[in-house]
């Protein structure tokens, strides 16, 4: 089976090794650039509902409230902030339990620290989930105040 963006040329990509069939002949793989690993965002970017998933629900923002927030199943999943200055201030993060292990915390928290880079704040995780993916999530380094 060939997939779509093979050729019989292997211009731009790589050999993974080979084997040999009966009679001598070698049979050569070629990862082409298009099939080389991709990172988990990269593919679910490109595959939303890959390994079981379900499309994440709009975060909502309240700023008067401080607050982000998704409605789900007539639940509500929330992050809690103060503004103190420049700085964000990520106080509490909720997700009720018949909503965990969908990643809705991890969405809100990015919502969070996406305004917080729009708007040139830095960010103060006092909640502990939401330090905990600033750990995991370098490409938010830079808002750690």
């Amino acid at each position: 089976m060939q997939l779509p963006c093979q050729n019989s040329t292997p211009r731009g990509g790589a050999s993974r090794g080979g084997i040999r069939l009966p009679g001598g002949a070698k049979v050569t793989r070629w990862v082409r650039p298009c099939h080389a690993p991709v990172s988990r965002r990269a593919w679910q970017a490109v595959h939303p509902l890959s390994q079981g998933q379900r499309p994440v629900p709009d975060v909502q923002h309240d700023p008067a409230a401080g607050k982000f927030f998704l409605d789900k199943d007539g639940q509500q999943a929330e992050l809690e902030y103060r503004r103190h200055g420049a700085q964000m201030v990520i106080t509490h993060t909720f997700v009720p339990d018949a909503l965990r292990n969908r990643g809705l915390a991890s969405e809100l928290v990015r919502a969070a620290l996406d305004l917080a880079r729009n708007e040139g704040l830095k960010v103060v995780p006092v909640c502990s989930y939401s330090a905990d993916f600033l750990q995991r999530h370098p490409e938010y380094a830079d808002l750690r105040a």
